[in-house]
């Protein structure tokens, strides 16, 4: 709950810039480690310590992606497990949210309604994203989300640029 007060205090140029550098930081790491390997026998400490670090970004951002993203690629799995996992991982991460978000009285009935309608344009995208996903070999998934984390990424930074 402490993270999403700080999503309703903090500027929008903050957070903005916290986001664009937390999304940048996981394919600069992931260049800089490519053999990046989580062995299975940390994944027990480690699973809580990811959730706490997503949470406190997600709750001060709503976008949990790169401990997530990064924690999920340590795992080294295939493509078809990877989106399955991150899915549910998201979905989670989203439940809080709005729990969070309803519970501290920042979002109305409305507002939380027309993120539930939402949902049916993120079905769409994922019902395509599997598409596109299924033709691309393990290689050209990863360069393409590393690719979409940059440009994500850029983009929340140009946004604090345009806010400065």
């Amino acid at each position: 709950m402490f993270s999403v007060r700080l999503l309703v205090v903090l500027p929008e140029r903050l957070l903005d810039l916290i986001i664009g550098l937390a999304v940048i930081a996981f394919p600069v790491f992931v260049s800089l480690r490519p053999n990046l390997r989580l062995p299975p026998r940390h994944e027990a400490w480690l699973n809580p310590l990811v959730g706490v670090a997503a949470g406190f970004l997600g709750g001060i951002s709503t976008f949990y992606g790169p401990p997530l993203m990064l924690y999920v690629f340590g795992m080294r799995l295939t493509k078809e497990e990877f989106v399955p996992a991150i899915s549910i991982m998201y979905v989670v991460a989203g439940v809080g949210l709005l729990l969070g978000l309803w519970v501290m009285g920042v979002a109305s009935h409305a507002e939380l309604g027309l993120s539930v309608l939402m949902l049916i344009p993120t079905g769409i995208g994922m019902w395509l994203g599997r598409h596109v996903h299924v033709q691309l070999s393990e290689r050209a998934f990863q360069r393409v989300l590393l690719g979409v984390y940059i440009a994500t990424g850029l983009t929340f930074l140009a946004n604090a640029a345009l806010r400065g």
